[in-house]
Parts: structure tokens; sequence; C-alpha cells
């Protein structure tokens, strides 16, 4: 029980292979005809602009809460720990992070299916 990080490592890369390869494998399948890879970009471009607004946004947001934990944890009294607002900026990003490539597999993936 005391080495279950190594657990958790080694699962999550697990997991990332198997992301990788589905990806690929997903990737290789052909769009289809000449109209459906029109069709398939032009949703791209539509997902791209949408994930860029709300990312813009939800910037904003991540910015203001990390300054007001950044304030309550440099407040003298052990409120919250420093490292506090750095664990919110690096779950944020690393969320955004998982949005943006779902949405990219996702947008990729649909043209093929309908193929």
């Amino acid at each position: 029980m005391e080495h279950l990080e190594f657990l958790s490592i080694a699962a999550a890369l697990a997991a990332l292979i198997f992301a990788f390869v589905t990806a690929k494998k997903v990737m290789s399948y052909s769009e289809g005809t000449p109209k459906m890879a029109q069709i398939a970009g032009s949703i791209r471009k539509g997902a791209n602009a949408y994930l860029k607004r709300q990312y813009r946004a939800v910037s904003l947001f991540f910015i203001a809460v990390f300054v007001i934990l950044l304030v309550l944890a440099l407040i003298p009294g052990d409120i919250m720990s420093i490292y506090t607002p750095f664990a919110f900026v690096t779950g944020g990003i690393f969320s955004g992070l998982s949005g943006f490539l779902g949405m990219k597999i996702a947008t990729a993936a649909n043209s093929r299916t309908a193929n």
C-alpha cells in the first residue's frame, strides 16, 4: 500500500498509450468523399473557434481565482498552502488540454465514422 503512486503513474501511462494508439487508428481511416472532407473541415473550423472563445473566457476566470487564492495563501496564519493556487492553475491547464485534445479527435473522427 505504500507505493500506490507508482501504480497510479503506470495506469496513467497505460491510458495515454491506449489513447494515442486508438487516435492513430482512427486517423488512419479515410474521411470519405471530398464533400464529406469539406464538411468535416467546416466542423473543425467551428469547433476551434468555439474552443478559442471558451478558453479566453475561462482563462480570465482562472486568472481571477488564481490571484484570490494567491492572496489567501500569502496571508499569515496558514489559511492555505502556497501550493494551492499553483495546483489550481495546473489542474485547469490539464483540464483544458484534455478538452482540446478530445475536441480534436472527435472532430477528426466524425466524418470517418459517417464514412
